[in-house]
C-alpha cells in the first residue's frame, strides 16, 4: 500500500505550505512494490490516472546523463531524492504492468539517428542534453508534438508553464519539462554563509527580507558585494577573505536575472531578438567592476562537476573564507553537505525594483517522445505519471535534502527555495544557441570576460547577422 512517511522537517514543510506557496503534496511515500498500488489511499493527482494494463511491456528511457533511478535496494527507505525517483519508477511499473529500463548515452542525437535507421522503436522517452545536439533534434523531425497527444494536458500545474510557452513554436511543442523536472531540479543563484554574514554585518541578516520585498536588485547586490572585506592587498593568499566567489563564464545568469531573454514573440507570433542594449550595457559595467576592480571577489575558472569536490571554489567557501558563492543551487548543495555553518540561498538580482519578479534561467531541455515510436500515447502516459509523481513528492524531497542537517531551517528557508523554484524561466534562444557560450547566451562572457569591455554595442553590431540566423532557425522549427 502506498504510504507517506514524513520526517519532522517534512512535516514542517508540509505545514508551512499555506504560508510559502507550496503546491499540493508533500513527503516521500514509501517505495512501492509490485501489486501494492491502492487507489483508495492515493492522492487525487495520481488517482485520476487511467487504470491501464500494458501487459508486461518493456519501456526504455534514453538520457544523456546518469539514469534517473537506482537498482540499489539501500535507497528504498531513505528520505532522499534518489528514493523518490526509485519509488516513482516502481509506482509506474506497478500501475501499468510494465518494466522500465534506463539507457545512458551522452550523444542522444546520435542514438536517435541510429534508431531511426533501424526500426525506430528502441526508446519511449528521451532526455537530450540542454544544448548539445538539441537544435538538430528539434529541427530534424525527431520529436512528437505533445499538443496532439491525449494523455498529456500541458496546462496542468505539474508542467512548467514558462517552458511550455517559450518552446511552443508554430503550434508544436516538442520538449516538455515537468514542474520540478523529470530528471531533477536546478536553478541559478547564490549560496551564502549566514554565520559569516552576521559576523560582518553587526549581527543582522536582512537578506531574505530584501528578496521577499522585491528589493534584491543589481544595485543592491553590488553594494552588498563591495561592503565586506574591501582590502586584500598584501594579504597572504591563504588568509584572504572574499565577499563573493564568482563563477566566470556563467555571466549569462546575470543577464537572465535582469529579465533579459534572448528572443521574444512579436505581434505576429514569430520570434525576434529581444536584446535591450541599455540594460546590457548597465550589466556589463557592473560585471566589469565586479571582475576587475574588486579585490574581495574571487574570480574562478569554469569547473565541471567532475572536479568540484576538490576545486578551489568549494575549498574557499567551506573554509569560511567567502560569504557568497554564485552557481547552480540545484547541484551545489551536493558539495556542501558537511559544512558546520548555516547556509542561506538568494536569487540572481533583478535589474531594478520595477522588474516584475526574479528570473533564474533553467537550461533543462526536458523530455521528448521520438516521432518514429508507434505507441506514442503509452510513452506520454508514462511521462505524465512521472510528472505528477514528481509534482507531489520530488520537490519536497529536494527541499528537504538541500536544507536538512546543517542549517537549522526556518520557515523563510523553505520560502526562499520556493521563490527560487517559482522564478525559473526558460528561453528557446538559450537552447537553440548551441553548446557552451553561444553568440546569444554568451554575450556578457564575450564582452566583459573575453574583450574586457563595458559596452555591448560593437559586439551586437558585428554579430547581428549571426544572431538573426539563430532566430530564423527557431521560427522554422516545424
Amino acid at each position: 500500500m502506498m504510504k507517506r512517511t514524513l520526517s519532522l522537517l517534512f512535516a514542517l514543510c508540509f505545514l508551512l505550505c499555506p504560508l510559502i506557496g507550496c503546491k499540493k503534496g508533500g513527503g516521500t511515500p514509501a517505495a512501492t512494490t509490485k501489486g501494492s498500488t491502492d487507489n483508495e489511499t492515493e492522492d487525487p493527482v495520481l488517482a485520476e490516472l487511467p487504470k491501464t494494463d500494458l501487459g508486461g511491456k518493456k519501456m526504455t528511457i534514453l538520457s544523456f546523463t546518469e539514469p534517473m533511478d537506482s537498482d540499489d535496494p539501500n535507497v528504498y527507505n531513505e528520505n532522499t531524492i534518489s528514493s523518490v525517483k526509485h519509488s516513482r519508477t516502481l509506482y509506474a511499473e506497478d500501475r501499468y504492468n510494465i518494466t522500465i529500463q534506463y539507457v545512458k548515452n551522452e550523444n542522444v542525437y546520435e542514438a536517435l539517428t541510429n534508431d531511426r535507421m533501424a526500426d525506430g522503436q528502441s526508446f519511449d522517452l528521451a532526455l537530450p542534453h540542454p544544448t548539445e545536439g538539441i537544435a538538430s533534434i528539434l529541427t530534424s523531425g525527431y520529436c512528437t508534438n505533445y499538443l496532439e497527444l491525449n494523455s498529456i494536458d500541458t496546462s496542468s500545474p505539474w508542467y512548467n508553464q514558462s517552458q511550455v510557452e517559450s518552446y511552443t513554436i508554430n503550434g508544436k511543442l516538442y520538449p516538455l519539462v515537468s514542474d520540478i523536472g523529470v530528471d531533477g531540479a536546478g536553478f541559478q543563484g547564490f549560496v551564502y554563509n549566514k554565520d559569516l554574514y552576521l559576523q560582518n554585518n553587526n549581527g543582522e541578516d536582512n537578506l531574505y527580507e530584501t528578496v521577499f520585498n522585491g528589493d534584491w536588485t543589481l544595485e543592491v547586490f553590488m553594494e552588498t558585494m563591495k561592503k565586506f572585506h574591501p582590502e586584500n592587498e598584501g594579504v597572504p593568499e591563504e588568509e584572504k577573505m572574499y565577499s563573493l566567489i564568482y563563477h566566470s563564464k556563467l555571466e549569462r545568469t546575470f543577464m537572465y536575472g535582469i529579465g533579459q531573454k534572448t528572443v521574444r514573440r512579436n505581434s505576429e507570433g514569430l520570434y525576434e531578438l529581444a536584446l535591450d542594449k541599455g540594460k546590457l550595457n548597465t550589466l556589463a559595467e557592473n560585471l566589469y567592476d565586479l571582475i576587475y576592480n574588486m579585490d574581495n571577489v574571487y574570480v574562478a575558472k569554469q569547473t565541471f562537476y567532475a572536479g568540484w569536490g576538490t576545486c578551489d571554489m568549494v575549498k574557499i567557501f567551506k573554509a569560511q573564507k567567502a560569504i557568497f558563492f554564485e552557481y547552480d543551487i540545484g547541484g551545489l548543495y551536493n558539495y556542501l553537505r558537511d559544512v558546520t555553518f548555516k547556509i542561506g540561498y538568494l536569487p540572481m538580482p533583478k535589474f531594478d525594483t520595477y522588474q516584475q519578479g526574479y528570473a533564474l534561467i533553467c537550461g533543462q531541455v526536458g523530455t521528448i517522445i521520438p516521432s518514429t515510436l508507434n505507441e506514442k500515447e503509452d510513452a506520454a502516459l508514462l511521462l505524465d505519471t512521472f510528472s505528477r509523481y514528481s509534482y507531489l513528492y520530488l520537490k519536497p524531497a529536494f527541499y528537504d535534502e538541500v536544507l536538512l542537517g546543517r542549517m537549522s531551517p526556518t520557515a523563510d528557508d523553505y520560502k526562499i527555495l520556493e521563490l527560487l523554484h517559482n522564478s525559473k524561466v526558460y528561453d528557446i534562444g538559450f537552447t537553440i544557441d548551441g553548446a557552451g557560450m553561444g553568440p546569444l547566451k554568451g554575450i556578457m562572457t564575450e564582452v566583459v570576460l573575453n574583450n574586457r569591455s563595458k559596452s555591448v554595442d560593437s559586439y551586437l553590431m558585428s554579430k547581428n547577422a549571426v544572431l538573426l540566423e539563430i532566430v530564423d532557425v527557431i521560427n522554422n522549427i516545424k
